[in-house]
């Protein structure tokens, strides 16, 4: 196989060590059965989260529902469901579940505080979506070159400490107090990084082959029936894989612009933007039989892509600690 489209490089087995080793593909390439990286759900898992997902479906009245990853943390683990609709644009809900999938709840949506941030958290999640992050101490240099904490900061958290203690307890300040309790600052909870993690991770994974869809001249995103899946040369391209998300590339938009009256097949953005600083941020790799192709992301470890040549049988799923890889550029 041509090493142009193997793309395997020593960043891939930095990254996933077992990634020579893959032999063939799961039967089950997406879904609840599915094996990514090496992972799967626990029997109990996957029971609990089919019982859920049906629950789900009747009382939040969607039209589909499909397991979508998880979100491994130190106490507990993450699990992810998902919900698509699709007419004029794509638009995608998310329910969470730190239970062993018994019970599943909505995923918040994404405000301009959490965006702002949750880049600045890194590590482990908990498994506690009621935690509160302390904001990161900043570091004042003194005359000498050295380095110390800042002493209102220090001071800030120890009045915080105490008001929580008083919440617990309650013996916090009454409204009808002389000097009444300041307004508490918002800070950045699990639950909402893990919301803003889920939609990083699905803006630059959410992989599907290209000519699965078409965008018709009402501006109406369809399912191709005729798809019969990518052939062989077309499974090795990098090119011919796309998100499925709402176009952003400038270039993409350009395309759908010029849109005549034929239905169009290249409406989605590329995996790879063309405009991407650094385009090795997958591998792909090609099995034995040269039928079956996997991609991994390098820059959201934990992702992986399964599509099966000449077939339209495909599908991807996450299971990592949802964390960007920000090394990657200085890997590559």
């Amino acid at each position: 196989i041509n090493a142009e489209y193997m793309g395997v490089s020593t960043v891939s087995s930095l990254l996933f060590p077992s990634f020579q080793k893959t032999k063939s593909l799961n039967m089950s390439l997406s879904g609840i059965d599915a094996n990514i990286c090496g992972q799967h759900l626990s029997t109990a898992e996957k029971l609990s989260t089919r019982n859920s997902m049906k629950k789900l479906k009747v009382n939040e009245n969607l039209t589909n529902i499909e397991f979508w990853g998880k979100i491994l943390g130190s106490q507990a683990d993450y699990l992810i469901v998902q919900s698509t609709i699709v007419n004029t644009t794509i638009t995608k809900a998310y329910y969470w579940s730190n239970d062993g999938g018994v019970t599943y709840t909505k995923v918040a949506e994404v405000d301009e505080f959490v965006k702002e941030k949750s880049p600045k958290f890194r590590g482990l999640f908990t498994g506690n979506p009621a935690l509160k992050y302390k904001e990161p101490k900043k570091k004042i240099v003194n005359e000498d070159g050295e380095e110390e904490e800042d002493e209102e900061e220090e001071e800030e958290e120890e009045e915080e400490e105490e008001e929580e203690e008083d919440d617990q307890t309650g013996e916090g300040e009454t409204e009808d107090s002389e000097h009444p309790r300041p307004k508490k600052e918002r800070r950045l909870t699990e639950l909402e990084r893990l919301s803003w993690s889920i939609q990083q991770i699905d803006q630059s994974c959410c992989v599907v082959p290209k000519g699965l869809y078409y965008l018709t001249a009402t501006g109406d995103i369809l399912k191709n029936s005729a798809f019969q899946g990518l052939s062989v040369e077309e499974s090795r391209k990098i090119s011919n894989y796309l998100l499925f998300r709402n176009p952003q590339d400038i270039k993409t938009l350009a395309k759908i612009r010029k849109l005549g009256v034929a239905n169009n097949f290249d409406f989605f953005d590329l995996m790879v933007p063309e405009s991407a600083n650094f385009k090795d941020t997958w591998s792909l790799h090609v099995d034995e039989s040269g039928l079956n192709v996997t991609l991994r992301s390098l820059l959201w470890p934990g992702y992986e892509f399964h599509v099966e040549a000449c077939e339209s049988r495909f599908g991807g799923g996450y299971f990592g600690y949802g964390e960007k890889n920000s090394d990657l550029m200085f890997m590559l």
